[in-house]
């Protein structure tokens, strides 16, 4: 399992990677994942030249600890993400979404962006 530091202007968040694909090397934050949207809830974009595959999405500060999670191989490599894992507002209440988290994940071999997919479960 690897943390990464997610903190942006609206406070202090980890998110959770966890890899089952045996791939994954490190995990960091996607500073600019914000640039990669086109109206998608959540994307994915591999790099094979670096061997790297980013993931990013929209989730809300009222979660701390949302998880990806990495299964398959680098022949089909699958992600989920989880954005309201983790502890959440006491009231259970949450207005304030749309909060863009990204991660990029170091692979130990390359991936093709058609190799790729990822799915969003609420």
């Amino acid at each position: 399992m690897f943390r990464v530091d997610a903190s942006n202007e609206h406070g202090q968040f980890i998110v959770w990677v966890i890899d089952n694909s045996g791939l994954v090397s490190s995990a960091r934050r996607w500073h600019d994942a914000a640039l990669g949207f086109g109206g998608e809830h959540v994307i994915a974009a591999a790099n094979p030249d670096s061997s790297e595959v980013a993931a990013a999405w929209l989730g809300g500060v009222c979660y701390h600890g949302p998880t990806l999670t990495v299964d398959g191989s680098s022949d089909g490599l699958d992600m989920t993400v989880r954005p309201h894992e983790g502890e959440g507002p006491p009231d259970g209440f949450c207005n304030f979404l749309g909060v863009t988290y990204g991660v990029v994940l170091s692979l130990s071999a390359p991936v093709a962006q058609d190799n790729v997919s990822v799915d969003l479960v609420q």
